[in-house]
C-alpha cells in the first residue's frame, strides 16, 4: 500500500460511496486521480463484502467512517465505527476522521499511527462558513491531535466566506484540504486547490452535494490553473 506521505500533492480524491460508485471505481484508469475515498459508512452490514471489491482497486485508499452529525450516509454507533476502521486498517494509506471524533475513537487513532496510517482530521459545516479565528482554531486542534492534514468543508455564501477560506490555506499552520459546499463550491474548490489544498475531492457518478466536480475535469481544471 502507498504511504501517505508520498502521494501527490495536490492530489485529486474521487469518492466512493455507494455501489454505483464502486463500479466505476473498478473501471477507472485516469492518471489524473490520485486516490479514492472509500466512505465505509455508505455500505452497512457489508463489510467483507466491501472488503473484497476494494482489495480489486488500483489507487491509494482513504477509508472514512463518517459521524452520523457530519455527514454519514448511515447513522453507525461508536463501536460500529471504531470496528470497521480497524477492520479496513489493511487497506488504508489513510483514514479520515472528524475532529469531534478524536476522543471517542482515541485508540483508533493510535493504532493507525503506530502502522504508518496517515491521519486526516476534518470537520464539515453544512450551514455556514466559521469565522476565520474559529478556523485557526480547528486547525491548529487537528496538528495537536497529530493529524497529517485537516481538512474543512464548509457551506460558502458570500465571497467573505470564500475569502476566509482561501487566508486559511494561505496561512498553512499545517497541510490544509479546504473545499467549499454550495452555489459557490465549484468556483471555491478551484481557487483553494490553486491556493494549496492538498486534497481536493470529485465525483465519480453524479455530486453528493451542490458544488463538486467530477473528479476527472476537477483534475483538468487545476492543470489549466497551474499552467
Amino acid at each position: 500500500m502507498k504511504k501517505f506521505s508520498s502521494l501527490k500533492k495536490p492530489a485529486v480524491v474521487a469518492t466512493v460511496h455507494d455501489e454505483a460508485t464502486l463500479q466505476a471505481a473498478l473501471t477507472l484508469t485516469d492518471p489524473g486521480i490520485d486516490a479514492l475515498e472509500i466512505r465505509v459508512d455508505g455500505f452497512p452490514d457489508r463489510e467483507t463484502w466491501l472488503q473484497g471489491q476494494i482489495a480489486r482497486l488500483q489507487y491509494p485508499l482513504i477509508i472514512t467512517v463518517r459521524h452520523p452529525q457530519e455527514g454519514a450516509i448511515h447513522k453507525l454507533k461508536v463501536a460500529t465505527r471504531k470496528k470497521h476502521y480497524q477492520n479496513f486498517f489493511q487497506h488504508a494509506c489513510a483514514i479520515d476522521m472528524e475532529l469531534r471524533s478524536v476522543a471517542s475513537l482515541a485508540a483508533t487513532l493510535r493504532q493507525a499511527r503506530e502502522l504508518g496510517i496517515g491521519i486526516i482530521l476534518s470537520h464539515h459545516d453544512f450551514a455556514s462558513t466559521p469565522p476565520l479565528k474559529i478556523m485557526r482554531q480547528l486547525a491548529r486542534q487537528a496538528r495537536l491531535g497529530g493529524a497529517d492534514v485537516f481538512k474543512i468543508a464548509t457551506t460558502i455564501h458570500t465571497p467573505e466566506h470564500l475569502g476566509a477560506l482561501h487566508q486559511l490555506v494561505a496561512e498553512a499552520p499545517c497541510p490544509i484540504s479546504a473545499m467549499g459546499m454550495g452555489p459557490m463550491g465549484k468556483i471555491s474548490r478551484l481557487l483553494l486547490a490553486h491556493a494549496g489544498s492538498v486534497l481536493n475531492y470529485g465525483y465519480l457518478c453524479k455530486p453528493q452535494i451542490i458544488g463538486q466536480w467530477p473528479a476527472t475535469i476537477l483534475h483538468k481544471r487545476m492543470q489549466e490553473l497551474s499552467e
